[in-house]
């Protein structure tokens, strides 16, 4: 059941390392040490609070382009700008009895479009920047999966075994028109993906993988695995690759559904993997995180410890594992190089895109943590975030010649109160 939304948050939300002695009130012990962060390579980006009751837990976290967006275990949701850690907006979704699923963002030619957040019940479309309702449904059918969705058209999966495109017509927000339905042979658990030139791809309980071409449904291919597809499917430029509960990581022809490899586990697969540089990154239950080359399928590593990955930079790949640790191993080989505690985080994001490592810890707490060779954050990328924060990125491109440039200075001589505690002029 939908609530009144939050109100939104100004930057006093948020915490920096940078600023920590200035004049506040006592923190909360600190999720991670200075030092031992210090020992691995690694420094406190950024940190936020977010403005959660007492009893109130964080819950998943899921990176959409420069979104971070943050559920609790009381129905609400946070969207953070990922850079600087700036708190965009905050809405109540739902009942804490009811899931929502992972966000999207509305493939658009701009790359501008809003956010669609489903829940166990209804469909929410914000804007990603103010956090501004555009528009909330509810489907005839219980909503069983994430969603995905471009121009005018949301989709998303049910426990009925059927699959939906919607029209969101903006005459009609509240009352969307059913363009398509299909039947995936089962229940559809796993997160559709929109990859190429609009295909779309669908992973069902009943093991039928399906691509067709996501404005009519007609079919591309259709391939059936050994098992149930309960996890997420991943995309890549050399294909496909599904996780599935017969044991199995299949990897696909995204052009044609051709299979390619199978690399076999010892426990079912019911968390999707992570692909970074060329590396495959699967959670098993009993054999922790296991690294295969994405070409090949052939293991490179496993670490037995390990939860899930994290983030991969050439210094090495971040992994978490529980009860609160983060390993820092060698990428090709999985050397352990360094580990660091984390006793009070709950939850880490899996970033593929660079090495920053997002984690949830407790009373509301949100870290960035990244090589410390990253420049750290100024006053002047503060303030512009600040003011850009909850408004479309600027089109650099219509400034003119004349426009003064938005390059951020790293100069660590300059006075600047933001400074790292660890920087030194």
């Amino acid at each position: 059941m939908e609530s009144a939304s939050m109100k939104l948050i100004a930057m006093g939300t948020l915490l920096l390392a940078s600023v920590a002695q200035a004049a506040k009130p006592a923190a909360p012990t600190q999720l991670v040490s200075d030092a031992a962060l210090a020992d691995a390579g690694l420094t406190l980006f950024w940190e936020a609070r977010l403005p959660v009751a007492t009893s109130e837990t964080l819950k998943e976290a899921f990176l959409r382009d420069e979104a971070l967006y943050v559920t609790t275990d009381r129905g609400a949701i946070y969207a953070l700008h990922a850079e600087t850690g700036l708190l965009r907006w905050g809405q109540n979704l739902t009942e804490p009895a009811y899931r929502i699923f992972a966000p999207t963002h509305v493939q658009q030619a701009d790359a501008r479009g809003p956010v669609v957040i489903p829940t166990t019940t209804r469909v929410f479309i914000f804007d990603r920047y103010s956090g501004q309702k555009t528009t909330c449904f509810a489907p005839e059918f219980p909503i069983s999966s994430p969603s995905v969705a471009y121009d005018d058209s949301v989709l998303m999966g049910s426990t009925n075994g059927h699959f939906y495109s919607f029209i969101v017509d903006p005459q009609r927000c509240a009352d969307p028109v059913m363009r398509w339905e299909v039947t995936a042979g089962g229940p559809i658990q796993a997160s559709p993906i929109l990859y190429g030139n609009r295909n779309l791809l669908i992973a069902s309980r009943s093991g039928a993988i399906v691509s067709c071409f996501a404005p009519d449904k007609s079919l591309n291919w259709q391939y059936r695995a050994g098992g149930a597809v309960l996890a997420d499917p991943v995309v890549d430029a050399s294909g496909i690759y599904i996780p599935c509960m017969d044991r199995s990581l299949y990897k696909l022809n995204a052009d044609n559904g051709a299979f390619i490899w199978r690399a076999l586990f010892s426990s079912p697969l019911s968390t999707g993997p992570t692909v970074a540089a060329q590396t495959i990154y699967q959670f098993c239950p009993d054999r922790g995180v296991t690294a295969l080359d994405a070409i090949t399928g052939e293991q490179k590593w496993r670490n037995a410890d390990a939860d899930s990955f994290v983030s991969h930079s050439a210094s090495g790949d971040i992994l978490f594992g529980t009860p609160g640790r983060l390993f820092i191993v060698d990428h090709e080989k999985g050397e352990r190089m360094a580990e660091v505690e984390v006793p009070r985080v709950r939850h880490a994001v899996a970033n593929p895109a660079n090495d920053a490592a997002y984690l949830l810890g407790d009373q509301g707490r949100v870290l960035c943590i990244r090589l410390d060779k990253v420049p750290y954050l100024r006053r002047q990328q503060i303030i512009m975030a600040q003011q850009q924060l909850n408004l479309p990125p600027v089109d650099e491109s219509a400034r003119g010649p004349n426009a003064v440039p938005t390059t951020r200075t790293t100069d660590r001589t300059s006075e600047d109160p933001f400074r790292s505690r660890r920087d030194k002029p």
